[in-house]
């Protein structure tokens, strides 16, 4: 079967789809805050495409928007801290258990069921988030299975592989296919240590399991959902955004390296004038209307969004997502095939 290369995350539901109809175990590696070139160094011996995922780059619009092929307009969700609706209050998304969010009809899971798949999402990388996203994502998915890999205390590089291993293997042993998304919690170790040695390593690691389920005949998928890029918190950058935002009275939404304030369309032009004259030139500030095609009332109607290193990020973070850098953006489909397929 021939796989068209997937020029954007929305595809990612279709890609995977169309993998299924090879009718045999399939193991879907979710793997948080992979960029493409680092796919490409651990796992030459696959094969890797690119995806450009969507933005804001986090991995509560990506990992959403690659199991349902929705938009974050779609789907409601436009990042970490939004309005739900237009004029209510704040809500963080990863705490939300409200109906706002709305939970899909159809994803991955009812088209791996629909082709006689056992489906199991392995989430434990995820907990303790379990609010109305959670129930969002894992929508109609068969059985889930708690397990944490990456994220799991005192567990060297090995002992977290062959924790991946073991667990997914356990899911195997049946006649019918299985489909097994299972999510590896990378995200946070980046954040802290960026893509040094224990990260390539695991993933090396990982590549070399994924060629051993390649050789029994199961099929191997590995994409993410955003990358990082380095960034240091500057408090002066953080003080003058506040300092704004109070000036004004306004909320500020967003995470990660993009914020935005909510004001009037009357007042939106003087905002970005002010965020101008006061932050650095590689900060860019401008209209939501210069980013999406369609005005979204969740997002703020001015967009602040990291150019360079210095910007707003935890005082231990040395690396962050959430803007529109290519290492941010472009992140990899990757794919072990079965022998003959």
């Amino acid at each position: 079967m021939s796989i068209s290369v997937p020029d954007s995350i929305y595809c990612c539901r279709e890609r995977l789809r169309q993998c299924l109809e090879n009718n045999t175990h399939t193991i879907v590696l979710a793997i948080d805050g992979i960029h493409l070139d680092i796919a490409r160094q651990c796992w030459p011996e696959a094969k890797t495409e690119q995806l450009e995922t969507v933005f804001p780059t986090t991995s509560s619009t990506g990992w959403l928007s690659s199991l349902t092929g929705q938009t974050i307009h779609q789907h409601r969700v436009p990042g970490v801290v939004f309005r739900p609706t237009s004029n209510a209050p704040l809500i963080n998304v990863w705490e939300y258990d409200g109906d706002e969010i709305p939970i899909p009809e159809h994803n991955i899971f009812t088209d791996a069921i629909m082709l006689g798949y056992q489906t199991v999402a392995i989430n434990g990388d995820f907990l303790p988030v379990t609010g109305r996203w959670t129930q969002a994502l894992f929508a109609h998915c068969q059985k889930t299975c708690p397990e944490r890999f990456f994220t799991a205390p005192a567990l060297d590089i090995p002992q977290k592989v062959h924790h991946v291993t073991t667990c997914i293997d356990s899911f195997l042993n049946t006649s019918e296919p299985t489909f097994i998304w299972c999510f590896i919690d990378t995200d946070l170790h980046i954040h802290r240590y960026g893509y040094d040695q224990d990260l390539c390593d695991f993933l090396t690691q990982l590549g070399k399991q994924a060629e051993q389920w390649q050789t029994q005949g199961y099929q191997v998928i590995a994409y993410s959902d955003h990358g990082l890029v380095p960034t240091r918190h500057d408090i002066d950058i953080a003080n003058t955004i506040e300092k704004i935002a109070d000036n004004f009275n306004l909320q500020t939404g967003g995470a990660g390296r993009t914020r935005w304030l909510y004001t009037s369309s009357e007042q939106e032009n003087e905002i970005i004038d002010t965020l101008r004259q006061a932050l650095p030139t590689e900060i860019q500030v401008i209209s939501q209307r210069q980013i999406f095609t369609q005005f979204d009332p969740r997002i703020g109607r001015v967009l602040i969004i990291a150019g360079g290193e210095n910007f707003i990020c935890p005082a231990e973070y040395i690396y962050e997502h959430g803007s529109r850098l290519p290492e941010e953006m472009q992140v990899p489909f990757t794919y072990w095939r079965p022998y003959g397929r």
